[in-house]
């Protein structure tokens, strides 16, 4: 789950998926249509970091989803951070990410050039990151937190 050819831990996933009652919706509706959806061991496994610069770049693979958000966190969102809340709460210290989607991964790049002062010095200074992040296609939603080793002390 990860790179962890620099010997830091792996980052660990924590899903949070609406996805299970709409399969089952789109089953029932589609009556023998063949359906094919991401599960939830499709979606996010994999984080892997670079940087460019002053910029930390997460990518997140697989993600085949769009319509995404992604939040470089101080402190873990929790499950407050969801597929019907994908924002997580202000006592988490997120900043949101510069995010893209292609070739079903989700880039997620922070600039702290472009952070306030404090709150560039605390992610500089901060052991632990927490990345969250949601997306959706069509009736598929997914949300989910990483906890990454800070990914600038590592480097």
């Amino acid at each position: 789950m990860g790179d962890t050819s620099n010997g830091a831990p792996k980052p660990t996933p924590k899903p949070a998926l609406a996805l299970a009652g709409v399969v089952a919706t789109l089953a029932f509706a589609l009556g023998g249509c063949s359906v094919v959806a991401p599960k939830a061991n499709d979606i996010a496994n994999t984080i892997e970091f670079e940087g460019h610069g002053t910029t930390t770049i997460a990518t997140v693979s697989p993600w085949p989803l769009d319509k995404s958000v992604a939040f470089f966190c101080l402190r873990d969102p929790g499950n407050a951070f969801s597929v019907d809340t994908p924002t997580p709460p202000a006592t988490a210290g997120c900043t949101p990410a510069d995010v893209s989607t292609k070739d079903d991964r989700l880039t997620a790049k922070l600039d702290p050039t472009s952070l306030d002062p404090a709150t560039a010095a605390a992610f500089a200074g901060q052991e632990r990151w927490f990345i969250a992040v949601a997306g959706s296609r069509g009736p598929v939603a997914f949300a989910t937190r990483f906890t990454v080793t800070n990914p600038v002390q590592s480097s």
